[in-house]
């Protein structure tokens, strides 16, 4: 049973009742089921579920109490994730409607779109949920969209590639670097990416966190200086063709260096070959292990 005087900051305690009686009957409950159908396997009414609902109530911070209660364990490892879901809408009366991009269908459907977080345990490799977020795309980012779909109208029918004689363009390096920005998911992500880690700090001080686990469409620069910031190192699946250098082996800041070449020192080293590292040739089930061991390593010194 739920002790009231540990969630009472996050929600009212004439509210505790009535949110058990939810959660016990929608595990009673074997099919999808509304308001109506609660207030049939509950005593309250369906203006009672209503009113409950209305109310503003702090769920990642109550999500989290009762990890901290009933789940956590001291000295165990847990993996931070987060990922975007998308669900199918067919009308445009939903809030936050608009087209995302679906994985499973390959392009951009009429949805709605929410960014989750869980915490997952290394060593039972379960996950609990926190809690989650909706992307609303604003008014700038449906005028970008649309001047994104006008391109794309305007480029149909014609040859691919550009005319001759024409030069390159100069490159826009300000734009570039703030494109993530730009878009609703990493905006949303990093509310709510440091809404979580604040709440982590507050109510789990000594949780043995240090990795964060993200897709491969998270894999750029301003995610991984948003998690550097918190402390955390991100895991991610790398793309099909990525471009990674070593840095260079000869020491750039050294003056006294004999035979130094003249010009700009090198930027980049020798370039990463992905498919000959030893994870990448190892089986599925090998870089499963592999993976769990380097973090349970890790995470104790």
């Amino acid at each position: 049973m739920l002790d009231r005087n540990n969630f009472s900051r996050c929600i009212a305690r004439a509210n505790v009742g009535i949110l058990w009686e939810i959660l016990h009957s929608f595990l009673c409950i074997s099919y999808g089921g509304g308001i109506r159908t609660l207030s049939r396997y509950t005593t309250y009414s369906e203006r009672s579920l209503f009113r409950f609902i209305r109310q503003t109530i702090n769920w990642n911070s109550l999500f989290l109490r009762i990890f901290k209660c009933f789940i956590h364990k001291e000295g165990c490892i847990y993996l931070l994730v987060a990922d975007e879901t998308v669900e199918s809408k067919s009308r445009k009366s939903t809030f936050g409607q608009g087209r995302f991009y679906s994985s499973v269908l390959q392009t951009a459907i009429n949805s709605v779109c929410f960014f989750g977080f869980s915490l997952v345990e290394v060593d039972s490799e379960k996950s609990y949920f926190l809690g989650l977020n909706q992307v609303v795309h604003n008014e700038q980012d449906k005028a970008r969209i649309a001047v994104e779909k006008a391109k794309r109208a305007a480029g149909k029918g014609k040859p691919k590639g550009r005319k001759k004689g024409t030069k390159n363009a100069p490159q826009k390096s300000d734009v570039a670097a703030d494109a993530p920005e730009q878009t609703a998911s990493f905006r949303t992500f990093k509310t709510f990416f440091e809404s979580i880690m604040s709440l982590l700090s507050s109510l789990l001080p000594g949780l043995n966190l240090s990795y964060l686990i993200l897709d491969s469409a998270y894999g750029n620069s301003k995610y991984l200086q948003l998690a550097k910031e918190k402390g955390l190192c991100v895991i991610s699946k790398l793309r099909q063709s990525p471009a990674l250098f070593f840095l260079p082996d000869t020491p750039q800041n050294d003056t006294d260096t004999p035979n130094k070449k003249r010009g700009r020192p090198q930027k980049y080293g020798r370039k990463v070959d992905i498919k000959t590292c030893p994870i990448h040739s190892s089986s599925p089930k090998n870089r499963k292990r592999h993976t769990l061991h380097h973090l349970s390593i890790s995470g104790i010194q």
